[in-house]
């Protein structure tokens, strides 16, 4: 897809979803976790066992529930107690992002920080989570899953067109 120099591509519908079929699938541990947390019955071990083998997911988690946000004095460095903390909702939205994330692949140029990406959308939650429970909102987990995926169409896009959406990044 060609564009005159210095403009913004544009990606038609088309397009778009002529790659999707390109995009990969997500991690065995998304869908294990996904049936664990939603049997009624299961415990924080259950969703633990899973997660445990896991680095990158644990420190994730272990990251979250250490932020600001929680204040938890002493801090946690126990994934089960992290767990139960947070709550198996956030655990599970917090693993789902992170796996499309990993999926994507979107190593590479510094137009797109990773780092960057993942610490803006957790604070999103944070923030989103924060206004649902001072307005009463009756779930307001809801909203931190809202606010922690609300940019995953950058990351997808940056996925099936990289030179595309660094034209993009560099016009806004």
């Amino acid at each position: 897809m060609s564009s005159p120099m210095g403009a913004a591509p544009k990606l038609s519908h088309e397009y778009l979803l002529s790659k999707l079929d390109e995009l990969p699938t997500l991690p065995t541990i998304v869908y294990e976790l996904s049936q664990v947390i939603s049997d009624p019955m299961s415990s924080t071990s259950d969703v633990e066992k899973i997660m445990e083998n896991d680095v990158s997911l644990t420190t994730k988690v272990l990251k979250l529930v250490n932020s600001a946000y929680y204040a938890i004095p002493g801090g946690v460095s126990n994934l089960g107690r992290a767990i139960a903390y947070i709550g198996f909702d956030t655990v599970h939205q917090l693993v789902l992002s992170a796996s499309i994330i990993n999926a994507l692949d979107v190593k590479g140029p510094s137009e797109f920080d990773m780092n960057q990406f993942w610490t803006h959308s957790v604070g999103v939650g944070i923030a989103a989570e924060t206004i649902a429970k001072a307005a009463g909102y009756a779930t307001p987990a809801d909203l931190f899953t809202c606010g922690l995926v609300h940019d995953m169409g950058k990351v997808a896009l940056f996925s099936i067109d990289r030179e595309a959406m660094i034209k993009i990044v560099h016009k806004a």
